[in-house]
């Protein structure tokens, strides 16, 4: 018998006033919007994938009329003819609302929005995706007629009777509900370790104690925060000495096994880590949490140190050196494998495990000893896997954190997803940022991927500058490679010196944003909504917000862009972007853009297409020299984006508990009231627990896209500020503010607040000077941007200028500026510059 912690209390059974029975035919009405559909064998434990089935009444009416059985849910109208087998002409389902779609029995829809899938190893371009529960038409469907249930004992069983059980979603165009309540039926995401959001640095490489310390310390002597070091599969013995089970097995035996002899184990190598303890405790001194790689499926062979012990357990006699198999559906094996072979590590210093599973579905590596195939081989391996370890790091109400792959359906409540060993090539790089936000459509969030590339391919700095923007700006920030020889590593330091500075640069932000992430992290756990969304998700009805696929929101404040390609001579590279309606800020350089728009996006090897809402609040954490500290600093800087009201809630807490799930957190309410030539931007008292939090605080207030000539106060005295014209931005300093009163900064300006671009020759030139070209063309530039600014003339699309970047880049300047100039658009019939 397991102990309590491996057993897992789902919530199978629905509200019986939610339950609909005509004949050998159930319907369970979940929500207004997702419908349970079983025809015979009803049950009501719940499955693998299903395990809460407990929602909140749902108000329907149900209407039996000359042999048809009507359902109507506020949202879902179901017909249903009685005492019919189902099929498509017995039952449909008709949406209410947006697109008013009609589902019949055993459609697909054929405008899925994608979900995800297990892996991308070994790939370097696009794969297909499974379905997520989201679709342009409307509707999905999960059939779960196959999966295996929980017993009574919180243990798997399989499904005794052939049955039909389909869960019908017909959320239309509401993409963020349709997730929450996916969640909420097949496993609500939790929240991750403050450390999870950091920098992490991760290579399949066989280090030793005193190489990683010292690589550690190489990062901090260059002021490059971490907060997570993985150590790949070189922690333990890899190989063994010759073993007469092992050396007899044929080569399909012997891939179940991991690949081979000692991909797996739990042994220190101590030629390399003399020390285990030692080493942890250096790693937790430098303020990094550890994981270690896992390849479980090799079970424990007789070279192990813990080998007599498991086998003692397992009932094998120590002296046959019989290994002993990794079964993962035996739970007399799973609680001596957690008991003698995870827990000591653990105390030892071991924050979390790196689930490596790479064998599959198999189960043949728990069959070698010539016992016959389990009933339960039915279910994923890596599902099984996946379970058993989320709910050891669940042990002692810690926040559980597991580090795996992506196991199917419900994959979202296994913590932290792997998405495996990708190649270093630019269509590898074009496809994560697609592949990890459409995951969304399946409440998958916190996708890791090896930035920069694990396989080798190419060494390029551009490429690898541009991975890492990404990686900055995507949910889980993880360096990774392989130990071949011919790639140098991803340490900055490795490339020349110009993507040195940027990677760096951009890693220290990636620890300055952990307040805004970590705040989403929390939005994740309490909303279910992911750190990454589509655009559909929040313009549904647009077309172009399905067109852009590499761009997507990062938390609810800023729309990302990552640049996928090679920059041309001009220095610049583009992404398409699409902007909706209102206005929006540059990240970098405080540029107004006008939405409702789509266009290419040029920007230099610096910079990213990164837009705050007009409005937005993004807390950040200041940079303190050689710190990698995450959370409840004493410095913050805040970031007040220009152009209309907004307000934004920072949340914080322990970082590694789940008191949070009690109201053991702290929240401080930023809020910016904005009018033309006036505004007020408070730091309300913060609420909560205020012990977890500092009683005062320094601020950086970033006033990004504000006009120059502004003027700021607090409690009617000027405040000194500091304007950057580069990009428009105004610093205001305020010290010591106490957490539990707040305060309110007035800014006026009688000309206005916002930035009217008019800096827009300052900025062609400097995209002009960065550029490789001949000085004709530039006498030529020149004179288009004076036409094109004194509206003279409009360049009406930039095909009509050749394919040069910087004449394009020109021209979404000038556009940017006209437009925020003119009233009325520019007539069709005005010249063009050619």
């Amino acid at each position: 018998m397991v102990s309590d912690y491996l057993k897992f209390s789902p919530n199978g059974k629905a509200n019986a006033n939610q339950i609909v029975v005509s004949g050998k035919v159930r319907f369970t009405m979940i929500t207004s919007r997702l419908i349970r559909i079983e025809e015979e064998n009803f049950c009501d434990d719940a499955s693998i994938v299903v395990i809460n089935r407990s929602f909140e009444n749902t108000e329907f009416k149900v209407l039996e009329e000359n042999g048809i059985l009507n359902i109507k849910t506020e949202h879902l109208n179901l017909t249903y003819k009685i005492g019919e087998p189902l099929a498509a002409n017995t039952l449909q389902i008709t949406l209410l609302t947006k697109p008013y779609t009609r589902w019949n029995f055993g459609d697909k829809a054929v405008a899925n929005l994608g979900g995800t899938v297990e892996t991308l190893d070994r790939r370097s371009c696009e794969v297909d995706l499974d379905d997520g529960v989201c679709s342009f038409e409307g509707f999905s469907t999960i059939d779960d007629s196959q999966t295996s249930l929980y017993d009574s004992n919180g243990w798997l069983k399989v499904r005794k009777h052939k049955t039909t059980d389909l869960y019908f979603f017909g959320y239309g165009h509401n993409y963020k509900e349709c997730v929450r309540d996916y969640c909420k039926l097949t496993g609500e995401m939790e929240m991750l370790p403050a450390y999870a959001l950091g920098n992490m640095w991760s290579r399949y490489f066989r280090y030793s104690e005193e190489s990683y310390l010292k690589l550690m310390d190489d990062f901090k002597s260059r002021d490059i925060p971490l907060s997570v070091a993985c150590i790949d599969m070189d922690w333990h013995l890899v190989g063994g000495p010759a073993d007469e089970f092992y050396d007899n097995l044929n080569d399909q035996e012997k891939l179940a096994l991991g690949y081979g002899k000692g991909w797996g184990g739990y042994t220190w190598n101590k030629e390399l880590f003399p020390d285990p303890k030692r080493f942890l405790d250096e790693l937790h001194k430098r303020g990094l949490a550890t994981t270690l790689n896992l390849h479980p499926g090799s079970g424990v062979f007789s070279w192990e140190d813990k080998y007599e012990e498991m086998a003692n357990a397992m009932g094998i006699d120590p002296a046959t050196k019989k290994p002993v198999l990794f079964d993962p559906l035996n739970p007399d094996f799973v609680e001596e494998y957690f008991k003698i072979l995870h827990h000591p590590l653990e105390e030892m210093g071991v924050d979390f495990w790196w689930n490596d599973w790479q064998q599959g579905r198999s189960y043949l590596c728990s069959r070698l000893d010539g016992k016959p195939e389990k009933e339960l081989e039915c279910i994923n391996a890596l599902w099984v896997i996946n379970h058993i370890h989320i709910l050891n790091a669940k042990r002692d109400n810690k926040r559980p954190m597991l580090f795996t792959r992506y196991s199917g359906y419900g994959g979202q409540r296994f913590s932290m997803g792997f998405s495996g060993d990708v190649y270093t090539t630019w269509d590898s790089l074009k496809f994560q940022p697609y592949f990890t936000a459409t995951s969304a459509n399946v409440g998958f969030s916190w996708w890791s991927h090896d930035i920069g590339g694990h396989c080798v391919s190419e060494h390029n700095d551009e490429l690898k500058t541009r991975w890492v923007q990404f990686g900055v700006f995507s949910p889980i920030f993880r360096l990774h490679c392989s130990k071949n020889q011919l790639m140098t590593g991803h340490e900055p330091w490795n490339n020349g010196y110009y993507a040195e500075k940027i990677i760096s640069d951009y890693m220290r932000l990636r620890h300055q944003l952990f307040p805004y992430i970590y705040t989403m992290n929390y939005r994740t756990y309490k909303e279910q909504t992911p750190l990454m969304l589509p655009m559909y998700y929040s313009n549904p009805e647009e077309r172009d917000a399905y067109n852009v696929k590499n761009q997507y929101w990062f938390g609810d404040q800023l729309i990302v862009s990552p640049i996928t390609q090679k920059a041309d001579e001009s220095g610049l590279a583009y992404s398409d972007v699409w902007l909706p309606n209102g206005k929006w800020i540059d990240w970098f350089n405080g540029y107004v853009y006008n939405g409702n728009k789509k266009f290419e996006c040029y920007r230099n090897l610096e910079q990213m297409p990164i837009f705050c809402k007009a409005g937005a609040i993004v807390p950040m954490q200041s940079h303190i020299e050689f710190e990698n500290k995450l959370g409840n600093s004493e410095n913050l800087e805040i970031v007040i984006a220009a152009g209309a009201s907004g307000e934004f809630t920072m949340y914080e807490d322990d970082g590694v508990t789940d008191a949070y799930k009690s109201g053991d957190f702290a929240t401080t309410r930023l809020s910016l009231n904005w009018e033309e030539s006036k505004a007020k931007f408070e730091i309300c008292k913060s609420e909560g627990n205020l012990s977890l939090i500092p009683q005062k605080r320094n601020y950086n207030l970033i006033f990004k896209g504000f006009k120059n000539g502004c003027s700021f106060f607090i409690n009617n005295k000027p405040l000194n500020s500091t304007y950057d014209k580069e990009n428009n931005t105004y610093i205001v300093s305020v010290e010591e503010v106490d957490s539990s009163c707040g305060i309110i900064i007035e800014v006026d300006n009688v000309n206005g607040l916002l930035h009217d671009n008019s800096d827009y020759r300052d900025r062609c030139l400097n995209i002009m000077r960065s550029s490789q070209t001949t000085g004709t063309f530039r006498k030529y530039a020149i004179s288009a941007i004076d036409l094109v600014f004194n509206k003279k003339y409009l360049m009406k699309s930039p095909e009509q200028n050749g394919e040069n970047r910087m004449v394009k880049a020109f021209y979404e300047l000038a556009i940017q500026h006209v437009e925020s100039k003119v009233v009325e658009s520019v007539a069709d019939s005005a010249p063009i510059i050619n």
